[in-house]
């Protein structure tokens, strides 16, 4: 899968999100701040009187960041089973298929792409603690630490992964491995402009 942005636009002032589905539209196929905005997004959709709707809260690269392999999977499967419900409407199966396509892709292929970024912090180690860049082949170059290849690697697993590859090197390490995304921030705000922050930063940190 592949990404159209590298920054989501945050708008503060008077424009509000319509509908969670709208503001998930406009994002899915961008390296978005997702978990910025969990309360909005995984907040059950309601119907004009209040009542609870039957559909999909996010999509998985919003609700389920930072999953676990476990997670994901177990989200897959109940996304599998409301799909071929019969009391499901014709728009809530192309929904539910659109984020099991989208689960499976990241199940297999990963979470990270070209350009995006992981800070990882090896304590003692000033070499290895830096931010580092995905390269074309999905994967971090340590440089004299050698490569870290991350496909197949969700954001859950990034610091397990770096840890097994770092104690190759150096024995009992302290490791500490964050994703990163871009964010730009927009609107009646003190300081506009892009930032760097960690997938599970909230909106008030930014």
């Amino acid at each position: 899968m592949r990404y159209s942005a590298d920054a989501t636009s945050i708008h503060s002032g008077s424009q509000a999100m319509s509908h969670p589905y709208t503001f998930l539209g406009n994002l899915t196929m961008s390296r978005c701040v997702l978990l910025l905005f969990a309360t909005a997004i995984l907040a059950p959709a309601s119907d004009a009187v209040g009542q609870q709707v039957d559909q999909p809260t996010s999509t998985p690269q919003a609700r389920g960041a930072l999953w676990d392999r476990e997670a994901m999977v177990s989200h897959l499967e109940e996304l599998e089973r409301m799909a071929a419900s019969p009391d499901s409407s014709d728009e809530l199966r192309a929904r539910y298929r659109l984020e099991i396509e989208s689960l499976g892709k990241r199940l297999e292929f990963g979470d990270f792409r070209l350009g995006d970024r992981v800070a990882i912090f090896v304590e003692g180690e000033e070499a290895l603690s830096d931010t580092f860049t995905v390269n074309r082949d999905r994967a971090l170059d340590l440089i004299q630490f050698g490569v870290i290849p991350l496909t197949g690697v969700l954001r859950s697993e990034l610091e397990g992964r770096v840890h097994t590859h770092i104690a190759e090197f150096i024995r009992n390490p302290v490791v500490r491995a964050t994703p990163l995304l871009n964010v730009m921030v927009l609107g009646q705000v003190s300081s506009p402009g892009f930032y760097t922050v960690s997938w599970d930063a909230l909106i008030g940190d930014v």
